[in-house]
């Protein structure tokens, strides 16, 4: 497809020498919480907190500008340069998003790293990854190439084309940069804490159930912002071109 292409071409660009990730600077720094001390009145910490997210929203916004998704964003894959700034990077997991979505788990994917990766992606994309596991199972155990295609003789839903409808990429793109500003405010998944097995993480994505929702109380305004990205509907979330 011309959007893995283009993903495969910007690899290199995408992950140079000297960058740190988000999940690694936090534990660098260890202590406090941005939003903890901004609740304590470190005011300070507010600007930061609005720069970072800042950089974040530009670095996505600059990729969508392009016609490309992201598609695997979140703590581990947000970096910081050596010039401080913070930039989406690592577009790696993104061939491993768009292989699942099209053909569906591999073998060589172990089943405990399911709940582990889908734990950064919106509710729709577990049906992506469950549809297309239904479908190469149902390939699989297909005889004959006269048959019927295998989600037309089993009833599942047509695969997902990602880079025929680019909006479907940048409303999960939203999604992950609402959970990845979430984790950068509070250290934690809007979702729940275990990020080990994160099996409850996915059954609260898929209800709904933003378990620590609540440590953003002191900052309303990106309260309101991760909320509105990470809408569990994909035709109301915000948009990250609409995000400011």
């Amino acid at each position: 497809a011309c959007l893995l292409r283009r993903t495969v071409a910007t690899t290199a660009l995408a992950v140079p020498d000297g960058l740190t990730s988000l999940s690694q600077s936090l534990q660098n720094v260890g202590g406090s919480c941005i939003a903890s001390r901004i609740a304590a009145g470190c005011w300070p910490m507010l600007s930061v907190a609005a720069d970072w997210a800042s950089q974040l929203i530009e670095s996505i916004r600059d990729l969508h500008s392009e016609g490309i998704a992201h598609l695997s964003l979140s703590p581990g894959s947000t970096m910081f340069g050596p010039d401080g700034k913070m930039r989406a990077g690592d577009f790696l997991g993104k061939v491993k998003a768009l292989r699942v979505f099209e053909s569906g788990w591999a073998d060589a994917d172990a089943a405990e790293d399911h709940q582990v990766w889908l734990a950064w992606y919106p509710p729709e994309a577990h049906g992506w990854a469950q549809d297309a596991t239904a479908r190469a199972a149902a390939s699989a155990s297909a005889a004959g190439g006269d048959k019927a295609e295998p989600h037309e003789a089993s009833g599942l839903r047509q695969p997902i084309d990602l880079d025929a409808s680019g909006v479907l990429g940048y409303r999960v793109d939203a999604w992950q940069l609402g959970l990845t500003i979430f984790y950068m405010l509070t250290g934690k998944h809007l979702f729940g804490d275990n990020l080990t097995d994160c099996s409850n993480v996915c059954a609260n994505i898929l209800a709904d159930v933003r378990a620590n929702a609540g440590l953003l109380e002191c900052l309303p305004l990106m309260a309101d912002l991760v909320a509105r990205l990470t809408d569990r509907r994909p035709e109301k979330r915000l948009l990250v071109a609409q995000a400011a």
